[in-house]
């Protein structure tokens, strides 16, 4: 057992879509914390692979089928998300939520009391981050 999991915790995860906040999501719900996981969903990788992420994790936590049929990525186009801004299941509650949005974050962290944050969310991209440095240097700082 790892330290984190010798008393259930709230973790909020940033970056839920991506590969590695998605596992790390997955691992966490296995473990029994509660986990309200946050995305911007941007278009920078294929937005259905976010999707199916997404779905999985709330196949994970019992989602009902109605999330899951929305979460489906096929309903998705590779730019553009089409799946729920917000669902809640079980251990798992996810937004779409941009990290550089302060006055959501303040009103995520009113709602919740977090005993950690696992902040995954990151830009990726080396050519993009030569067009516009400053969105590099706010979210991966």
């Amino acid at each position: 057992m790892s330290p984190m999991s010798s008393e259930l915790k709230k973790v909020l995860v940033t970056g839920a879509a991506g590969f590695i906040a998605s596992r790390t999501t997955e691992l966490l719900m296995e473990q029994g914390h509660d986990v309200v996981g946050i995305d911007n969903l941007n278009a920078y990788y294929d937005i259905r692979l976010k999707a199916y992420r997404l779905r999985e994790l709330a196949r994970q936590a019992g989602a009902d089928s109605s999330v899951i049929d929305a979460l489906d990525p096929s309903r998705s186009t590779a730019t553009c998300y089409a799946g729920p801004p917000h669902f809640r299941a079980g251990k798992l509650e996810f937004h779409e939520l941009d990290i550089e949005n302060k006055a959501a974050l303040k009103l995520l962290f009113r709602q919740h009391r977090f005993d950690a944050v696992l902040n995954l969310a990151a830009r990726a991209g080396v050519r993009y981050s030569m067009i516009d440095p400053d969105v590099y240097m706010t979210t991966n700082a």
